[in-house]
């Protein structure tokens, strides 16, 4: 910049005089808080709150983030000034970055670079070390760097026999129930997925031997409708069974730890479906009756091994239980 200097004569002198002059900044961050910004782990809920200005009118956000170069968008421009992450793409670094825009269309971005760790599966165990047929065994798995976010719906159990896999349900408390059904070598796979991505999964080999006294007897699934077993006396469940050679006896009812949805028929409810804690018992193969006992309370009318293999209970007395014919 020239400045021209005039004295009281007349004279004039230029001097050259340089300045710094800063464009204006239409958006200005102030603030990009990350919580928790360290040990952070794939699958946690981190929390970003952005805070800017802007010299024309009110602004928008655009939460997303980079790793090895591919942006994910998280959530489109909206006034929240917030938004939840979940790191599911697996270990390493990961660039967060928040857009701002203003009514002018104007855009300002700022980021924050954040580690996220790996959740492993370092073992799957059984209850059971000596695997019988017919054997009622609990899985279950040591997790390492496991994110507090996980629930059992992050856990899918699978067992695979001779080509055939099968699906089991996964338990409140992230453990599966399996029933190994003949001899023969089992493979069991847990796999951690938070929506489509896979997190981390492991197989494990268990070796089922044969049990002469599965193969003589008769299985049966008892359902309990929620309000009777929220009495707290599962301990008295059993299936009071007669017939056959073996007569009369009673055979204790073991939790699956699963439950089903079920409606009994349009009579109760209006059909619609309840909530039912399964367990199961055995009962001698030539047993030809069984009803559903709590201690000396018995439930339903009688079932027959002929025509059911499950009973669904949820009332006292009377005709107030379901028997099925299952798989």
């Amino acid at each position: 910049m020239t400045v021209q200097r005039v004295d009281c004569d007349g004279a004039y002198a230029l001097k050259s005089i340089r300045m710094n002059i800063s464009p204006s900044q239409p958006i200005t961050f102030k603030s990009l808080t990350v919580s928790p910004s360290t040990s952070i782990i794939a699958g946690d809920t981190v929390k970003v709150t952005a805070n800017a200005t802007t010299s024309s009118g009110s602004l928008q956000y655009q939460y997303s983030y980079i790793r090895y170069g591919k942006e994910t968008l998280v959530s489109d421009f909206t006034s929240n000034t917030g938004c939840d992450y979940c790191f599911t793409d697996g270990i390493g670094p990961y660039k967060i970055v928040v857009t701002a825009k203003n009514n002018s269309g104007e855009t300002q971005c700022m980021t924050k670079d954040v580690w996220v760790e790996q959740t492993y599966i370092e073992t799957i165990s059984a209850d059971k070390t000596d695997i019988k047929a017919g054997d009622t065994v609990t899985l279950s798995a040591e997790l390492e760097n496991a994110s507090s976010s996980l629930t059992a719906s992050h856990f899918l159990y699978t067992v695979a026999k001779d080509g055939k896999t099968t699906v089991l349900t996964t338990a409140s408390n992230k453990t599966s129930v399996w029933q190994p059904t003949e001899k023969g070598n089992y493979t069991v796979t847990l796999t951690l997925k938070i929506g489509d991505n896979t997190i981390d999964a492991l197989s494990v080999n268990f070796e089922v031997g044969e049990n002469p006294d599965y193969l003589n007897k008769t299985r049966i699934l008892v359902g309990v409708i929620s309000y009777v077993e929220n009495e707290g006396n599962s301990s008295k469940y059993s299936v009071h069974y007669w017939g056959g050679s073996s007569g009369i006896g009673d055979a204790a009812c073991n939790s699956l730890g699963t439950t089903e949805s079920k409606s009994v028929g349009s009579a109760y409810w209006s059909g619609t479906k309840q909530t039912f804690h399964l367990y199961e018992a055995y009962i001698p193969k030539d047993a030809t009756g069984y009803k559903f006992h709590i201690g000396d309370r018995w439930f339903g009318t009688d079932g027959y091994t002929s025509s059911a293999n499950s009973v669904y209970v949820f009332n006292y007395s009377g005709d107030k239980c379901l028997y099925e014919k299952s798989e």
